[in-house]
């Protein structure tokens, strides 16, 4: 979940999902099966 600051606010950019084999990352989809947003807003202000 990527954020960008934009006059002191958050502003949403982007989400990827990791493609894992095992706990070796294997690269990133865009755009994902799912973005929780509504998850993470929160956190990032």
């Amino acid at each position: 979940m990527q954020y960008e600051v934009v006059d002191g606010k958050c502003k949403r950019l982007l989400t990827t999902e990791q493609i894992l084999e095992g706990p070796v990352h294997q690269g990133n989809i865009h755009p994902p099966r799912t973005a929780p947003w509504e998850v993470v807003d929160h956190m990032a202000d």
